[in-house]
């Protein structure tokens, strides 16, 4: 951590002076910081590369859950869709043993997953978490006319264009 909080340091244009002493089998060391010569660019570049580096990791809850739904996602799909946002890709895939993937890719990293059911043009989404229990329901309206899936309580679904790759509903 400290020879991250160096280099940052460093490359903002600080000089750094580190000094070190010896007293009685001790070893004290100490960072004298001189005048900053600040580099906006360079600090605006650092400050966006580590927002990116830490919102592509994928939540420790999430990774639990991949590893024990690995097994699920040995059955064929039987529906496929994904969707294109500004900063990230989601996908919405759907199993023939009435088990489901919900992920999210790029800067907001996630993965979701539970058991799925139709009734008629609605799929019901029933989320679990790693100990399979369930945590939270959702409706999802497939328009079949406009091929369009419409998440209820979801205001954005009204602007998002999901590509449906593979339907075998």
């Amino acid at each position: 951590m400290k020879s991250i909080i160096m280099f940052i340091l460093i490359t903002m244009g600080y000089e750094i002076k580190v000094c070190n002493s010896i007293n009685k089998r001790t070893f004290k060391s100490f960072v004298e910081i001189g005048n900053p010569n600040i580099k906006p660019k360079v600090f605006f570049i650092i400050i966006i590369l580590t927002a990116l580096i830490h919102s592509c990791i994928t939540p420790k809850d999430a990774r639990i859950l991949k590893r024990t739904t690995k097994d699920w996602r040995e059955s064929p799909q039987v529906f496929h869709a994904y969707m294109d946002t500004p900063f990230s890709g989601i996908f919405l895939i759907l199993r023939e043993n009435g088990k489901f993937e919900y992920t999210s890719s790029g800067m907001v990293a996630s993965f979701q997953a539970g058991i799925w059911t139709m009734n008629q043009d609605t799929i019901c989404l029933n989320y679990v978490n790693s100990a399979q229990i369930t945590i939270d329901k959702q409706n999802v309206f497939f328009d079949r006319a406009n091929s369009k899936l419409i998440f209820e309580g979801d205001e954005a679904s009204d602007f998002a264009r999901w590509r449906i790759m593979q339907n075998k509903l």
